[in-house]
């Protein structure tokens, strides 16, 4: 999924693709099971990536909270605002093996899940899948 990406969310898992030294702007959007839009109003949306399951640092750390994401509250859609400059700054291990994921070829950067925290403190797991970024080309001198 490169920038600019709609994703309709349910429960489930999905693999995502950053391309590295690009901004990298997808958007979640949140249903119920009938197809209408979660209420996002005093919630708190947050994705984090982290290299592997268990490991307590993070590589990306978004969050309606620190500005990464923006809400439209009312209709149920979190846009991701990373950077150029936070993408280039992801380092994955260039000894990986690559593949092929959504066209492009990438290595995997780790892990990720999305949380919606509720304004009474439930903190619900919509999606999680892998990471996988692909290393940029072009750098800025």
């Amino acid at each position: 999924m490169g920038a600019n990406t709609d994703i309709e969310i349910g429960a489930g898992a999905l693999d995502l693709l950053i391309e590295q030294g690009a901004d990298w702007q997808p958007t979640f959007t949140f249903q119920n099971d009938d197809g209408t839009a979660i209420n996002l109003l005093g919630s708190v949306v947050r994705l984090q990536v982290r290299s592997d399951f268990g490991v307590a640092t993070t590589l990306l750390d978004a969050s309606s909270s620190n500005g990464l994401i923006t809400l439209d509250t009312e209709n149920g859609v979190a846009a991701m605002n990373v950077s150029a400059a936070q993408t280039a700054a992801l380092s994955p291990d260039l000894t990986q093996l690559f593949q092929k994921v959504y066209g492009r070829q990438a290595v995997r950067l780790g892990v990720y899940d999305v949380h919606v925290v509720s304004p009474s403190g439930v903190v619900t797991s919509y999606l999680a899948g892998s990471v996988f970024i692909a290393p940029a080309v072009t750098k800025d001198s």
